[in-house]
């Protein structure tokens, strides 16, 4: 039986603790580094139109530099998140997230003067950094989030995505009409800075690691994750051959594997859809692109009060498949009528739903991982997010070689409808082989580390 459903746990209910401060931070985190990711989504739009500081871009340009953040995400992401389990999570992921924010600044230059080359080297390092945040993220999130308080605490960190999207999306397109293009990574950049120096000041790896926690936290803590977690976890070797043939593993992996697909083609490419077909302007443009990660803000504090008012009447597995079939079959729904639609405000409508609805994942299989292995759910996420990375990386290729005219919404229905497809395979395969059941090679090793 799974922890979560262990009635002998220890409960501690004096409110608010350390524990939940240092989720907010890594809830900034996420917010942050996802802003720094997409701020380039209306921006491309924008220095494309500028009459001032223009970047001549082509349809196939575009494609290059929205994808090329991903071509070295998946580069580092296991040698950064194991050296975060080895050693220290909070600085690993500081250090990420500062380094992408100074370098985000440097794209104008880079734009500038070299043009498409200058964006694609600069994406292609900030991806190699932030291939360090997931992983790493992770490992902390097994440290500070009790198995009571996982199914929420951790999905809340998640939803840091939807946050990070609008705040890019509603103030990239505000901040190009105003103050031009440029201002868009500067802006993104300082705040970037100002959160990983938050992080790198108050966050702490663990709770035995945090000076201002309360005895009666860290008791509650310990009886619930057991005696030096954090040590444990960082003497296991980790068990590659269990983890790379395992099924529940290779579910996950397909399933993030087609979720990114459908969230990074319609993410990267909404604003040129509105533009090429809407023929909405930059502003509108920017403020019509943020209603779906508004919505998915919104949405994730409902599916959050209801995931926390039906805990005990449905059985995790359960939970997460119905989360993840709102998630990904609702998105692919919203594709489907999308794809036949010619009414602008019904298709407004159905991408911010459409949009909105992915953060269902969030309960489904984003915190997968660590149900399945909390000791290695780093490692776990650095392999299956590196292979959904390719999905990252060739979605919005291959949708701008099938769109090759912006303002043809037939070229579009064919984008929307492989996408729709992608994500309802990626859901199939999850409800037929998911697991949220801890795996024995998680156990197995705490078992041999403690006979040593």
């Amino acid at each position: 039986m799974e922890k979560e459903s262990n009635n002998q746990l220890p409960k501690w209910n004096n409110g608010w603790g350390v524990r939940h401060s240092q989720i907010l931070l890594y809830f900034s985190c996420v917010s942050v580094v996802y802003t720094l990711r997409m701020n380039l989504s209306v921006a491309v739009v924008a220095m494309t139109t500028s009459t001032t500081k223009n970047v001549p871009l082509g349809p196939a340009e575009k494609a290059l530099v929205l994808s090329s953040l991903f071509w070295g995400y998946g580069l580092l992401q296991t040698i950064l998140g194991n050296l975060g389990r080895k050693t220290n999570s909070v600085r690993v992921l500081s250090c990420c997230i500062l380094a992408s924010a100074v370098l985000s600044m440097a794209i104008p230059l880079a734009a500038i003067h070299f043009g498409a080359v200058g964006i694609i080297v600069v994406r292609v390092l900030i991806g190699i950094l932030q291939g360090g945040v997931y992983p790493n993220i992770n490992n902390l999130l097994s440290m500070w989030a009790v198995p009571q308080e996982k199914s929420v605490l951790a999905p809340l960190v998640y939803n840091g995505v939807a946050s990070g999207i609008f705040i890019a999306m509603i103030g990239s397109g505000f901040l190009a009409e105003r103050f031009g293009w440029p201002s868009i990574f500067y802006s993104s950049g300082i705040l970037g800075i100002v959160v990983g120096g938050l992080l790198l000041y108050f966050g702490k790896c663990s709770p035995s690691d945090h000076k201002g926690i309360s005895k009666e936290e860290q008791e509650f803590m310990r009886n619930s994750l057991g005696e030096n977690p954090l040590e444990t976890m960082r003497k296991l070797p980790v068990p590659w051959k269990k983890i790379l043939t395992s099924v529940p593993v290779i579910t996950l992996t397909i399933t993030q594997f087609c979720s990114s697909w459908g969230f990074w083609t319609i993410g990267t490419l909404t604003p040129s859809y509105m533009s090429g077909v809407l023929h909405f302007d930059i502003e509108s443009d920017g403020f019509l692109s943020s209603l779906p990660p508004l919505t998915s803000v919104l949405l994730s504090f409902l599916f959050t009060l209801i995931s926390m008012k039906t805990k005990d009447l449905i059985p995790p597995l359960y939970a997460k498949f119905m989360w993840n079939s709102i998630g990904m079959y609702g998105c692919a729904s919203a594709l489907i009528a999308l794809a036949y639609t010619q009414d602008k405000t019904i298709a407004v409508a159905l991408i911010t739903v459409g949009g909105g609805v992915t953060i269902a994942s969030n309960l489904g299989f984003q915190t997968n991982h660590i149900d399945l292995s909390p000791n290695f759910s780093g490692i776990l996420y650095s392999f299956t997010n590196s292979v959904a990375n390719f999905a990252s990386i060739f979605g919005p290729l291959l949708s701008t070689y099938l769109v090759k005219d912006i303002g043809d919404l037939h070229e579009w229905r064919i984008v929307f409808l492989l996408s729709a497809a992608i994500l309802v395979l990626g859901n199939t395969c999850f409800l037929f082989w998911g697991t949220a059941q801890m795996q024995e090679w998680n156990e197995g090793k705490i078992k041999e580390a403690q006979i040593e």
